[in-house]
């Protein structure tokens, strides 16, 4: 669905969003006088010509660390960093992936088992967060710290440093908002005038960025004593950037590197999050994907190396990917995204009335420096596409069977045409490997406190959210019970 609205001077203002959202984000109704419904054609003429279209990059100047990256970049910048990073994401990065995500489920599960009482009840965005990020760290950055590091930090900073890695990077993470919040010239006060919140959100950027150069400086050391190459996404970037004619500063590697532990730890956590509270609100979908995971991994977990497990048994997995979809229709992390149109153009659309019926095809002018805003959240609603049951939490809507394919040209979970996520298959590995390994060994139940409740109190409970740079989970409060 695609509405489009005037930039004014004072910046970009939308007149309406089209669509409306899943029951689960408060069942809000879209804001527009004249909904319409564009077709899919138009959608996948927006995505795909990056010249008419460009993405709203200043919006994107949030995730810089200290120069632009490929999604905060647009035109000939653009296509120079995207020339270097598509190339380190590979098969051998995810088979990677698999083998970190495996070896930090372990530590996890280790953790968990060794509490006394009937189950685990965890907060599951804060546990997915610390997961995902232990994950990025070791298969995008070749740091490998231990689950146990997440609720301690044992290691004092390295000489020269006032912050270990880990803190640094959590730092950085978390304070990308407050450092948009803080002009410069604050920093130029008296310390005593500087807010505490600013002063250690500047430290955690200082000191990751003091970090990423040492580790770019350790990286080509070693390449120079082994030109094996690695796996992980640092050091294939510098591989990547190596040896070529518009190669990418140290700063601009750093800046991508920075984007995408932002994209790989939270996005992916978030949907993750809010999996295991839908599958703890529908058992039946649990046992399902119970059953794929068992026909694959009769033990819970693979019997050979990690990356035979990888190649042979991630393409079996065709139900576990079925949750992760229907999750990402759900709850996009990104409900919407704008382009800003560089010359008058015509988009075709059909109004819907409030019935669902579709009208006749019109075409809807859309001047030089319009806001085109791709509504994902109201496509994943469209009873068009997914049937009467838009509402419902039905992982089976993502299965292929011989009489029935899933609408492939109405889901963009990462966007779509040339600047789709580079990271992609690096989420969808991570994420079924959660997925797979924690329902093959626990039971996920709503937490106790919501015993007696009914399905409409409980779902209202876990399914809570807030929208920040994705949407949030806030109330997705789960019971992990090991399975004999």
């Amino acid at each position: 669905m695609v509405s489009c609205s005037r930039l004014s001077s004072l910046g970009r203002a939308v007149s309406g969003i089209i669509g409306r959202n899943s029951p689960h984000m408060q069942k809000q109704r879209a804001l527009s006088s004249h909904p319409c419904r564009a077709r899919m054609g138009t959608i996948a003429l927006v995505s795909a010509d990056r010249l008419n279209y460009i993405k709203d990059v200043v919006s994107y100047d949030v995730i810089n660390l200290s120069e632009k990256n490929v999604v905060s970049s647009e035109g000939d910048r653009w296509k120079r960093h995207r020339s270097v990073v598509r190339n380190a994401f590979t098969e051998a990065n995810n088979a990677l992936v698999w083998d970190k995500t495996l070896r930090v489920l372990s530590e996890m599960f280790a953790d968990f088992d060794s509490r006394s009482g009937d189950g685990t009840v965890v907060d599951a965005t804060e546990t997915m967060a610390s997961l995902t990020f232990l994950i990025i760290c070791s298969a995008g950055f070749g740091q490998s710290l231990a689950w146990s590091d997440m609720s301690e930090d044992l290691l004092p900073p390295p000489p020269g440093f006032a912050l270990s890695f880990k803190r640094s990077l959590l730092g950085a993470v978390h304070g990308i908002f407050i450092r948009a919040a803080c002009p410069n010239w604050l920093h130029n006060l008296p310390s005593w005038a500087v807010p505490t919140v600013a002063k250690k959100t500047r430290l955690a950027f200082d000191e990751l960025q003091k970090h990423l150069h040492a580790m770019i400086s350790d990286a080509r050391a070693a390449s120079l004593q082994d030109s094996s190459s690695s796996a992980d996404l640092f050091r294939r970037m510098l591989d990547a950037n190596s040896g070529i004619d518009e190669s990418l500063s140290d700063g601009e590697v750093l800046s991508n590197i920075f984007a995408f532990l932002l994209a790989g730890h939270e996005t992916s956590a978030h949907t993750l999050a809010f999996a295991l509270a839908l599958l703890a609100l529908h058992p039946e979908a649990q046992a399902t994907l119970r059953e794929e995971v068992l026909g694959v991994w009769p033990t819970g977990k693979p019997s050979g190396m990690s990356d035979a497990s990888y190649k042979d048994d991630f393409p079996r997995f065709t139900y576990t990917l079925a949750v992760l979809r229907e999750t990402l229709r759900l709850f996009p992390p990104v409900p919407r995204l704008w382009k800003i149109v560089q010359r008058d153009a015509i988009l075709p659309f059909r109004r819907i009335s409030p019935d669902g019926t579709l009208a006749q095809r019109e075409e809807f002018f859309a001047p030089k420096d319009s806001l085109v805003v791709i509504d994902f959240a109201g496509l994943y609603m469209s009873p068009t596409h997914w049937g009467d049951d838009v509402e419902a939490f039905r992982p089976a809507r993502f299965v292929d069977t011989p009489t029935y394919q899933w609408p492939r040209e109405a889901f963009f979970p990462f966007a779509a045409g040339p600047r789709a996520c580079l990271g992609k298959n690096f989420a969808i590995a991570e994420s079924v490997c959660i997925l797979a390994r924690i329902v093959a060994c626990y039971d996920i139940l709503p937490p106790p406190h919501l015993k007696g409740r009914t399905f409409e109190e409980q779902m209202e409970e876990m399914l809570k959210y807030r929208v920040v740079a994705t949407l949030t989970p806030t109330g997705a409060r789960v019971l992990l019970r090991k399975r004999q």
